[in-house]
């Protein structure tokens, strides 16, 4: 013999359904590693970008092309007229940054800072 369901029950087993559903997308996604240094580009003050050093990508914030390849992050292109932010070089430390100032733009390297004799 088969008994209805109350609605009552459905509504606690469709919430019971949501959760289940919803740790399992959340097992799906990579986990972050908060000590991976990661090369973050901010316009304005505001984050535009968050580019993993291990990963080969490019991002455009208008006047300033940041491109990370190699583990290092460095501005690629920059439409400023004395392009310091381009002869600086690439970063890849924690800490580290450039700064555009024509662009209002700062790519930071974050991630844990490395210790080495001097700052113990």
């Amino acid at each position: 013999m088969i008994k209805k369901i109350k609605p009552g029950d459905a509504i606690i087993l469709a919430a019971i359904a949501f959760i289940a559903g919803v740790l399992f997308v959340l097992s799906l996604m990579p986990e972050r590693d908060p000590d991976r240094p990661v090369a973050l580009v901010r316009v304005n003050g505001g984050l535009v970008a968050s580019l993993p050093l291990d990963h080969d990508a490019e991002c455009h914030t208008g006047s300033l092309t940041v491109a990370v390849s190699g583990g290092t992050a460095r501005a690629r292109e920059a439409s400023c007229p004395d392009k310091l932010c381009q002869r600086q070089g690439g970063i890849s430390r924690p800490g580290q940054t450039i700064v555009c100032l024509p662009a209002r733009t700062t790519i930071t390297i974050s991630g844990k800072p490395e210790i080495d004799g001097v700052s113990r």
